[in-house]
């Protein structure tokens, strides 16, 4: 028989997922741990003595890296390895709750995440034409409301953030409320919101590259017909067509300054816009400091050496990185 008391703590869980920078605790951060907290608190319920070979793996790799950033964090004391540990804490121990939780009580109420959706519209709505610092009290802070350009937080704590939880929102809805009558009503809702709220152009680059990606899989790879194919191509064609419109649509905002600018020359974009700019040099020496550190994580605000490095060997590159 299912424990109510835990069903009743999987869904606070999830609804503080839902609202991730809502602070209920003055830490001074920007992403809240409430949901961090009650998993640690259904983790050990949950956690088997018998449990497959593919999650003990993976559990052994989680508590070598925290080892490891603990050595680091001895040596240097600075506060971004502690929220690295955090953030790898949060990567295992929520996705494993959320897995479990799914498992165990078939998935969560669909009421919980329209309501949520709802939320976040409702006060982006009110920020948008009543108060743009309406909801700020609920955060630890509220920047970039309509400055330069940019769009609106909702409860995020900045426009960008609003976009990624709008997207956040569409995967947790097809993957597991597709077949809801009034799940595309929802899916508009959040697509409005991501386009005219946020006017988040990351969030916007990365939902059309998952259509992209989405599409080409479904009618290309797994289906060579032709039809099919040109169904793709017009498609595609169809949302590059949408995202030249917005562009003129928005054309004094950030988010239409950003896709003109990257409709006409991707490589100008990523060299004058310093956002972007910030954003590809995190992911590049991301990476090449993975693979120089031999796979060993190294967390935040660690490469600074390896762009010295790079720019002291190969200054050409130093037009990419104008952001450090």
């Amino acid at each position: 028989m299912k424990n109510p008391c835990l069903i009743c703590v999987f869904y606070l869980f999830v609804l503080f997922s839902f609202f991730p920078y809502v602070e209920l605790l003055s830490l001074g951060v920007d992403n809240q741990p409430n949901a961090l907290i009650l998993s640690l608190i259904l983790f050990p319920l949950w956690f088997k003595r018998k449990i497959n070979v593919d999650i003990m793996c993976l559990f052994m790799l989680f508590l070598s890296s925290i080892i490891v950033f603990f050595i680091f964090y001895m040596r240097t004391h600075s506060i971004y390895t502690l929220k690295s540990i955090i953030q790898y804490l949060s990567l295992f121990v929520i996705s494993f709750v959320t897995f479990e939780g799914l498992k165990r009580f078939h998935g969560f109420p669909y009421i919980l995440y329209a309501l949520s959706i709802l939320v976040w519209f409702a006060c982006g709505t009110l920020q948008y034409y009543v108060d743009p610092l309406f909801g700020s009290s609920l955060l630890f802070r509220s920047s970039g409301v309509f400055q330069g350009g940019r769009g609106i937080t909702s409860l995020a704590t900045e426009p960008t953030y609003y976009g990624y939880i709008c997207l956040f929102f569409i995967i947790i809805g097809y993957l597991n409320f597709s077949k809801k009558k009034s799940f595309n009503f929802l899916l508009l809702l959040l697509v409005f919101q991501l386009f005219f709220y946020s006017r988040s152009f990351t969030s916007f680059l990365v939902l059309m590259t998952s259509f992209v990606f989405t599409f080409f899989i479904a009618f290309v790879i797994r289906d060579k017909n032709r039809s099919k194919y040109a169904l793709f191509m017009s498609l595609f064609a169809l949302f590059a067509l949408m995202a030249y419109f917005f562009s003129f649509y928005l054309s004094g905002s950030r988010f239409g300054y950003l896709i003109q600018l990257f409709l006409d020359d991707p490589f100008e974009f990523l060299l004058l816009d310093s956002s972007a700019n910030v954003r590809f040099t995190n992911i590049f020496f991301s990476i090449y400091a993975f693979f120089k550190d031999l796979f060993l994580p190294h967390g935040y605000n660690y490469f600074g050496s390896y762009i010295d490095e790079l720019l002291i060997d190969k200054p050409c590159f130093g037009a990419f990185f104008n952001a450090y």
